[in-house]
């Protein structure tokens, strides 16, 4: 049997998280790995908002995000599709924005400022790069912030991509 303890705080990440052990045996099987056993581990890293109390809830910094879905329509494979992503803080105390972090490698996102007071916004500016990609196409970018209400946020760039002609 083996036993692993994981620690979210110790991983200083935030949202879906994913490590990897590797135990080291003596087992020659499978041969290729020479004894070496990988165990993967995946957690999601939130705020302990079970710890909050009451008038820290209801003080609470709340996300509001004017439009969590931007439909770029259609465009030619090889297109950079960007967008900006507005966020407001509509709470009673600062919201921090953790990460912002995408669903893959063809889309980048930047975040503008990462602590915002009550009543300020902010900016995720994302990037599509829509190259070798063909047809429909959902990406979406997740912000896990402090709000107890929504820790986790998913923006969405979504569209057709049409091969190139010519």
């Amino acid at each position: 049997m083996v036993v692993f303890a994981f620690s979210a705080e110790e991983t200083h990440d935030w949202g879906n998280t994913f490590s990897t052990f590797t135990l080291i045996t003596n087992d020659p099987i499978p041969a290729k790995n020479n004894g070496k056993k990988s165990f993967y581990v995946s957690a999601e890293i939130f705020d302990d908002f079970d710890s909050w109390t009451g008038e820290q809830l209801k003080n609470a910094p709340r996300i509001l995000i004017d439009e969590e879905e931007y439909d770029f329509k259609d465009c030619i494979s090889g297109d950079e599709i960007n967008h900006d992503f507005r966020i407001t803080n509509i709470g009673k105390s600062a919201l921090v924005i953790h990460k912002v972090k995408t669903s893959c490698g063809c889309t980048t996102s930047k975040l503008d400022k990462d602590t915002l007071a009550p009543g300020e916004s902010t900016f995720v500016k994302a990037l599509f790069r829509t190259m070798g990609k063909n047809g429909y196409q959902p990406k979406d970018i997740y912000v896990i912030t402090n709000d107890p209400e929504q820790p986790k946020s998913t923006l969405r760039i979504v569209g057709t991509i049409h091969k190139k002609t010519n």
